[in-house]
């Protein structure tokens, strides 16, 4: 009678050995699933061109001053189902080969190759700050 208590607890740190194996292989084995594929770099590459149409305008307020405008569409299905943009914007002639604009443009461009699950969208605006050189 005096080995039953010795025994029960014998059997009692054996399982508790066991479990704290079985925690330990099993964290290893949540880690390890849960890293690898954090580890990977995943890298797609893709190009395509777009066929476009466009229009651009300027009105001259006086000799400095001047209204411009230009916006253009493209894509329709051949390289991206859609491209769009437009600008408008007033600009100053600071000399005759140096003018400067302040404007807002607008970009959005769709493309998705489904073969590989892809989906490209992009849609982008605010103002624009322009200085350039004629020559």
């Amino acid at each position: 009678m005096s080995q039953d208590p010795q025994v029960a607890a014998a059997i009692r740190s054996g399982i508790e050995a066991r479990i704290d194996a079985l925690k330990a292989a099993l964290t290893n084995q949540i880690a390890s699933l849960v890293t690898k594929p954090l580890n990977r770099t995943y890298f797609f590459y893709d190009s395509w061109a777009d066929p476009l149409i466009g229009l651009r305008g300027r009105l001259n307020l006086n000799k400095v001053f001047y209204l411009t405008g230009e916006t253009d569409v493209g894509g329709f299905g051949i390289g991206s189902d859609i491209a769009l943009q437009a600008y408008a914007g007033l600009g100053c002639e600071l000399t005759r080969n140096i003018f400067s604009e302040v404007g807002y443009r607008f970009l959005y461009d769709d493309f998705g190759d489904e073969s590989v699950g892809y989906l490209y969208q992009l849609s982008t605006r605010g103002a624009q700050l322009k200085v350039g050189l004629r020559f």
